[in-house]
């Protein structure tokens, strides 16, 4: 006589509720016992009934057609005193779906039986990387259901979940196959989580400065111009008032000596100062006699563009031309034109028109060309700014902290004793058992209303409280539209309903 046998539950809806089965024992003689004994199904003489040997509250009553193992008080006898366990189970995670032949794999009754693969390698990771949250961790304990369901209990911790599997008929064909032999964990799951920690943890600002350096678009180009080497000269300034950067064309970062100044065919990037409005005269002009002296020509000329950047440095483009703007300029860019640049003639004229550019220099920035960032400082001083950052830190000299949370797509926090108010869940028209899908969707979601976001609620009352006392008319009439108070209050109304109501998470 075996003290535990493999058995095959052929029955499990036990009359008297206490989770017996009736099961019949591998390469069991069911004739001799059925023609010994005179007994009629689930009564005491019933010699296939076997009652769970774990207590009922987390008894598995298996299904019909599943192995169970069979345990004898008395070795003796066959036919009373045997308890079962469920299984043995080929995985921890799919047990409806397990038949008998499976579930003997690793016993000798399953020498013929086809092996399940493996779901972890020998370093413990594991080979399909979405199994790798499914089970508790070695150092923790865990109570499964028979799918996508357990309790996981870890050190001062609790959470049960619910789906944490992917779900067998919604997923694609490809998980479906695998679903067959691998547990695949699923985003899309339920959890009620509580835990507690030994220190009590806080968000603490961590305040530091730094050096930020700014890149805006420039405000001007300012281009200068020779329009001969060899006999009298016309200098020449061609201002361009950027319009728009495009393509970043004209940050202050990436705008050089050679950069190109052009129009969009669509978008008007720069435009060309001077009082004809035309696009190729220029803004301001200054007549000089050459001489033979073409050094000291060259460093006249030279002075001459200089005083004049200056002038347009310190007191803007109105004080060339009373018809130009006043506003600043800053930050603008200064260079030789491409016609100036690309002059050509005899060694003397070059040798002319390199004394010239070398001679340009406006506060220190050049030769010949360079940025000029503000009135005060021709070079970009970097701004001090201060980054602050919330960080997680725990407090050594505090007590335990707790925490619980419930997750799920939507969230219900129902009560069967109301205030009186218009809707209402009729409760009794709910499963008793377990609540269903078309319950939370037709019963319960429509007679409940959206929890309230409540630090957005304060905010929207605070701009109302400032625009009343912003408001310096009679109140009666009609709200300055102009009051920033009222603008920020109008875009807050517009989106009310989605920052103030929470949906997902409903009362009754």
């Amino acid at each position: 006589m075996k003290i535990i046998d493999i058995a095959i539950c052929v029955d499990n809806i036990d009359p008297k509720g206490i989770g017996r089965i009736r099961c019949i024992r591998y390469n069991d003689y069911v004739g001799e016992k059925e023609k010994a004994l005179n007994y009629v199904k689930w009564d005491d003489l019933d010699p296939f009934i076997a009652s769970p040997f774990l207590p009922n509250n987390i008894n598995i009553i298996p299904e019909i057609g599943q192995s169970v193992k069979i345990i004898n008080y008395n070795t003796e006898k066959e036919t009373v005193n045997q308890e079962y366990i469920a299984g043995p189970f080929t995985t921890m995670y799919d047990y409806n779906s397990q038949n008998f032949s499976k579930q003997i794999e690793n016993t000798t009754y399953g020498v013929a039986v086809k092996r399940t693969a493996a779901i972890r390698k020998s370093t413990g990771d594991y080979i399909e990387k979405n199994s790798e949250y499914v089970f508790a961790k070695e150092k923790d304990f865990g109570i499964y259901g028979k799918y996508g369901s357990d309790i996981l209990f870890t050190e001062d911790g609790i959470e049960l979940r619910g789906g944490k599997l992917l779900s067998k008929i919604g997923a694609s064909v490809n998980n479906r196959k695998k679903l067959v032999s691998t547990p695949i964990y699923s985003n899309k799951n339920a959890k009620l989580h509580l835990k507690k920690f030994s220190k009590t943890g806080n968000l603490t600002e961590n305040r530091e400065e730094f050096e930020s350096v700014e890149n805006p678009d420039l405000n001007y180009v300012i281009e200068y111009e020779i329009d001969t080497l060899n006999t009298t000269s016309l200098i020449s300034f061609f201002v361009y008032k950027i319009t728009n950067s495009f393509n970043d064309n004209y940050k202050i970062n990436s705008f050089d000596d050679n950069t190109v100044l052009v129009n969009n065919d669509e978008v008007q990037t720069i435009k060309l100062i001077n009082e004809t409005l035309n696009t190729t005269g220029a803004t301001f002009t200054v007549p000089f006699n050459v001489t033979s002296d073409k050094t000291d020509d060259a460093k006249k000329i030279a002075s001459i563009i200089r005083d004049v950047l200056y002038q347009i440095h310190q007191k803007t483009l109105n004080s060339l031309n009373s018809l130009y703007t006043n506003e600043d300029v800053h930050p603008f860019y200064f260079r030789a034109s491409d016609k100036f640049k690309s002059f050509s003639g005899t060694t003397e004229e070059l040798e002319f028109k390199n004394n010239i550019l070398n001679n340009i220099e406006l506060r220190d920035v050049g030769p010949s060309n360079g940025l000029i960032w503000s009135i005060a400082s021709p070079n970009q001083k970097p701004t001090i700014r201060e980054n602050v950052e919330q960080v997680f830190k725990i407090d050594e000299n505090s007590g335990e902290q707790t925490f619980g949370s419930l997750m799920s797509d939507k969230i219900f926090l129902l009560s069967t004793n109301t205030n009186e108010i218009e809707k209402k869940i009729n409760f009794d028209e709910l499963d008793k058992y377990e609540l269903t899908q078309k319950n939370y969707i037709q019963d319960i979601e429509p007679n409940t209303y959206s929890v309230v976001r409540g630090e957005e609620l304060i905010e929207v009352l605070k701009i109302m409280r400032d625009l009343i006392v912003s408001h310096r008319h009679n109140l009666m009439g009609p709200l300055v539209q102009k009051d920033p108070n009222f603008a920020k209050l109008q875009e807050r109304i517009d989106n009310l309903e989605n920052s103030i109501l929470n949906r997902s998470i409903r009362i009754n």
